[in-house]
């Protein structure tokens, strides 16, 4: 049922989006030399390593030695839009579209009892730990934001994801498009009661 669900929503989405995400794509080789999207490796369900896809939003400056945001970058990631092609790894099932936000191999300690937990399942799009931590998401240490995604993992249902998925859209709304920068991190007491899920 959640891969019929993926692969629906996911399809339907891009089917629907991809003249805008041409667009995006056009603006990104105009506004600086480099490929359209940014691949990375992350690691997936029980350790399997995927590419993880991303509008690219940095460029390289040989004259500064350091990595810059573009213009387009920058209102890209502004309104996480520089997420939108992660639509083609849920397409794919390397992801699916509620789970733990992929992290990267040097992140993942095996032995951790968490990671067993988070890795049992696939990594999703949208995060309960991004969700809840917002504007501290970054500060935030790798225990805490484990402690979020276990608490997904444990609870996970495809009601507890209809739930996560309407709390999102509420706080992208809300951020006008990027939690991590606008929202407002969540309390014990903004956790959904059993009739909530």
């Amino acid at each position: 049922m959640r891969r019929l669900l993926d692969v629906l929503v996911s399809g339907t989405i891009l089917l629907l989006t991809w003249p805008m995400m041409a667009i995006i794509a056009v603006l990104i080789k105009l506004d600086t030399p480099g490929p359209v999207f940014y691949k990375t490796e992350r690691v997936g369900k029980q350790g399997r390593r995927f590419r993880q896809y991303d509008f690219r939003t940095w460029t390289d400056v040989p004259a500064l030695a350091d990595r810059r945001k573009t213009r387009v970058g920058r209102f890209l990631i502004s309104t996480s839009l520089n997420h939108w092609p992660q639509l083609f790894n849920v397409l794919r099932g390397d992801m699916t579209l509620v789970g733990p936000r992929p992290t990267e191999p040097d992140r993942i300690q095996a032995d951790d009892p968490d990671w067993q937990i988070i890795l049992s399942v696939k990594p999703g799009m949208f995060s309960w730990a991004v969700l809840n931590l917002a504007t501290n998401f970054n500060a935030s240490s790798q225990h805490t934001k484990n402690q979020f995604e276990r608490r997904y993992v444990e609870q996970q249902s495809t009601r507890f994801d209809g739930y996560v998925m309407r709390q999102w859209f509420h706080a992208l709304w809300a951020t006008r498009g990027n939690v991590k920068a606008r929202g407002t991190p969540r309390t014990a007491a903004d956790a959904p009661s059993n009739s909530e899920k």
